[in-house]
C-alpha cells in the first residue's frame, strides 16, 4: 500500500503491510499489520519516538513492536501492545504522557505497568486509557 501527500503526486510512504495512518498536529504515525510503528514530521517534543536526522522521512520506531492500537494527540502518542501494555512519548507539558512528571518523553516509555490496557486515547493535552 502507498501513501501519497494529498493534492500532490508525492509518494510519502510505501509498505506492503500498512494498516492505518494517524495525524497529529505536527507529525504522522503509521501502524503495520505486523505491529510495527513508523513516524515522521516535526520532532520538537520527541513525538517521533527517536532522534532523527531527517524527520520528514518515515522511519520505524525501533523501541516499539507488537503494537495493536495507536492514538495520536497533538504532539504526543500512545501505543497499546498486543499483550495489553501501554507506551507513551512526546509532549508532556500537562502530564499527558502519564510518567508522573512534565518532562517531554523522547522515546516510547512503558506506563501503567501493573494494568492490562484495552484501549488508550491521546487528546490535545490529555490522555486516558481503558484498563481491566
Amino acid at each position: 500500500m502507498e501513501l501519497f501527500l494529498v493534492g500532490e503526486k508525492i509518494k510519502v510512504f510505501q509498505h506492503e503491510g500498512l494498516q492505518s495512518v494517524y495525524a497529529g498536529w505536527t507529525h504522522s504515525i503509521a501502524l503495520t499489520k505486523m505491529g510495527e510503528v513508523f513516524s515522521w514530521g516535526r520532532n520538537s517534543y520527541g513525538q517521533l519516538g527517536s532522534e532523527r536526522e531527517l524527520s520528514y522521512k518515515p522511519e520505524k520506531i525501533e523501541a516499539l513492536d507488537n503494537i495493536n492500537q495507536i492514538s495520536v494527540g497533538s504532539e504526543h502518542n500512545l501505543a497499546v501492545t498486543k499483550d495489553s501494555g501501554l507506551y507513551s512519548w512526546g509532549w508532556n507539558e500537562h502530564g499527558s504522557c502519564g510518567t508522573g512528571d512534565k518532562m517531554d518523553v523522547l522515546k516510547p516509555t512503558r506506563i501503567l505497568e501493573n494494568k492490562k490496557v484495552k484501549l488508550a486515547f491521546a487528546c490535545t493535552g490529555t490522555s486516558f486509557a481503558i484498563v481491566e
